[in-house]
């Protein structure tokens, strides 16, 4: 095991944005890529886990950042959010410092998006939605979501949900608050013309107390008011029930599911998708990638029933595997529209990583409406690379995808867009660099408290930004030494 000795150290959360231009609808022929300042986490600090959004109030580019925090020689860590200031070039601290339930935990997965009420097409209200240990159920992870609000004049953190602990607070999203609950992820949209606020749904996985697998869950938020709900919302589940009060999206609740994303796509944006890993069991080595979408059903737990395309039913027909007999995971998904396809009906695009047999691959699918179609061969910059945690996004009528590869021991970040949408031919090129986007490829002590602090590197896209947390720089004084 490698040892870490210093004088003083950091490790920043690095926000290397992907800032094609000021605006979405720049031409995707002339991308640029721009720091927005030099790290947004503090001096003394260990961020981990961040997620990004777009917009806001103050700008239609402005960039929130949500992620975990804990201060150096500190047991625990809290979920915070920043967001940058183009007028002053800096990252400030958004609302109270923590969203936790509880102080004393180490919450992670963050994730936000903007909702409330509309302008210019785009929501204006901070939503965060997060995993955390709570010591009154058992110490089990619950699943939590905050929205940005004031009180007195001044910006606070608000949990939002149905009071589920006789008074204290407990806003739990599980089905289950006795049961471990992670990755959660949250997207804010509307499903009926005419709506006044994008309103957030969440979509995680949970341990059944019944099917003993983990299953993919999703909520939705309703305005709500009266005695038990907090931040003016209720969460209602939405799905199928395959057992008694569980609404799995599983597409077999006997099998292991995991690491879902949801998105907003179709008519108007208006249809709810969500995609997500599932396995027979937690040492089988196959994994598919399963997509699913919410169709209005008032019969349906929530109003929703969840369809998937062609109404398959096994493994191998509903997977959008490029190989179903090869393990796949970590599936992100964006909704967009190529140029020449009409923008207002934006089709589900998805990323994932799946193993070729020896080394694991970034690939891409599209909906056509009918069915998924790949986009393309591997996006890997090393066919003899391992790639991971990949993620997705449109900018203008352009996709761009972002990972993780190892090369030569090291984890780049790296991004590419489709350069040639011809149907059979498509072409992703690069333009993060052969090197990434790290701030420095080659850093032993960062390499050291990779290992040591069992860390990978996570980025994200969001519309023209992609946020980078390679722990791939460290500033550092003293040695690295090895035991």
């Amino acid at each position: 095991m490698r040892r870490v000795r210093f004088v003083r150290w950091w490790v920043p959360l690095v926000v290397a944005v992907l800032a094609l231009a000021a605006s979405l609808t720049v031409s995707a022929d002339s991308p640029t890529l721009q720091r927005l300042a030099f790290s947004v986490s503090e001096i003394n600090y260990f961020a981990t886990s961040p997620d990004v959004a777009v917009g806001g109030p103050a700008s239609p580019t402005q960039v929130w950042v949500a992620y975990s925090n804990r201060r150096f020689g500190s047991p625990f860590q809290d979920i915070v959010v920043r967001s940058f200031d183009p007028a002053s070039g800096q990252w400030s601290m958004r609302g109270t410092t923590s969203l936790n339930y509880e102080r004393s935990t180490n919450p992670d997965g963050a994730a936000i998006d903007l909702g409330g009420p509309i302008v210019n097409g785009k929501g204006t209200v901070p939503w965060v939605t997060w995993s955390e240990n709570v010591r009154g159920v058992g110490n089990k992870t619950n699943i939590f979501v905050s929205q940005l609000g004031s009180m007195n004049g001044l910006e606070m953190w608000g949990l939002s949900g149905q009071d589920r602990s006789n008074g204290r607070g407990l806003t739990s999203l599980n089905i289950n608050t006795y049961r471990n609950a992670l990755n959660p992820r949250i997207a804010a949209g509307v499903t009926e013309a005419g709506a006044a606020e994008l309103l957030p749904w969440v979509t995680w996985e949970e341990e059944s107390p019944i099917a003993i697998k983990s299953q993919i869950y999703v909520a939705r938020a309703e305005r709500a008011g009266g005695s038990g709900i907090l931040g003016g919302v209720r969460w209602i589940p939405v799905g199928r029930t395959t057992y008694p009060g569980e609404p799995s999206l599983n597409l077999d609740t006997n099998q292991v599911a995991m690491t879902p994303d949801i998105a907003f796509a179709g008519p108007n944006r208006a249809q709810p998708w969500v995609v997500w890993a599932e396995k027979e069991n937690a040492r089988e080595a196959n994994a598919y990638i399963f997509a699913a979408r919410a169709v209005p059903d008032a019969a349906a737990p929530g109003g929703f029933r969840w369809e998937r395309p062609n109404s398959c039913q096994t493994n191998q027909s509903c997977a959008l595997n490029r190989d179903v007999y090869r393990a796949a995971s970590s599936p992100r998904i964006a909704p967009g529209s190529l140029a020449g396809q009409d923008a207002n009906t934006p089709m589900p695009w998805v990323a994932w990583q799946e193993s070729d047999g020896r080394y694991t691959q970034i690939y891409v699918s599209r909906f056509d409406g009918t069915r998924w179609l790949p986009v393309g061969d591997t996006l890997n910059l090393g066919r003899f690379n391992n790639a991971s945690t990949p993620d997705i996004a449109f900018v203008g009528n352009t996709p761009y995808v972002t990972w993780t590869e190892q090369q030569g021991g090291y984890n780049l970040i790296l991004v590419k867009r489709l350069a040639d949408a011809t149907p059979g031919h498509e072409r992703w090129e690069l333009v993060s660099g052969s090197q990434g986007l790290n701030l420095e490829m080659y850093n032993f002590g960062s390499k050291a408290v990779y290992r040591r602090q069992r860390v990978r590197p996570r980025h994200r896209l969001a519309g023209e930004h992609a946020l980078l947390q390679p722990v791939a720089h460290l500033r550092r004084r003293g040695q690295v030494g090895r035991e």
